[in-house]
């Protein structure tokens, strides 16, 4: 009971933090969150919780209203894979590459570039356009 009762502590600054957590993405090294706090106090609060309780790293911190970049919960290889294909034309209506060639590019199979950049474009779709559509129906 006593350790429940610590647990129910720990949290209680995190809890009481007058802040609005807006989206919480599990990743593989941890999780990313967004939201809005009434003030650099709220912020201080709930900040020194996290640091004290666990890996808590502060990757952007803005003003009202200011969101992130798209694209900002991309990999390494998903960048590059948009990039390079983007450069060399895949996007364009035709297309002037093919994932093959792609590949050849970045010296990697053709499955793993089209692996590479579906992930990639549905990260961005999840970012970008997602948040705003209504539910489908049931």
């Amino acid at each position: 009971m006593d350790f429940h009762r610590d647990q129910i502590r720990r949290f209680a600054g995190a809890a009481t933090a007058d802040a609005i957590i807006e989206r919480i993405v599990v990743e593989p090294d941890g999780w990313r969150q967004t939201g809005w706090f009434a003030d650099r106090d709220a912020f201080e609060t709930f900040s020194s919780f996290w640091q004290r309780h666990s890996g808590f790293r502060l990757h952007r911190l803005t003003r009202d209203c200011e969101p992130e970049p798209p694209g900002d919960g991309l990999t390494d290889r998903q960048h590059e894979a948009l990039r390079t294909a983007y450069e060399l034309g895949y996007f364009d209506i035709p297309r002037r590459v093919s994932l093959q060639e792609i590949a050849s590019e970045l010296d990697i199979a053709p499955s793993s570039v089209s692996e590479r950049l579906r992930r990639a474009q549905t990260q961005l779709i999840q970012e970008t356009v997602a948040p705003t559509w209504p539910p489908l129906p049931s």
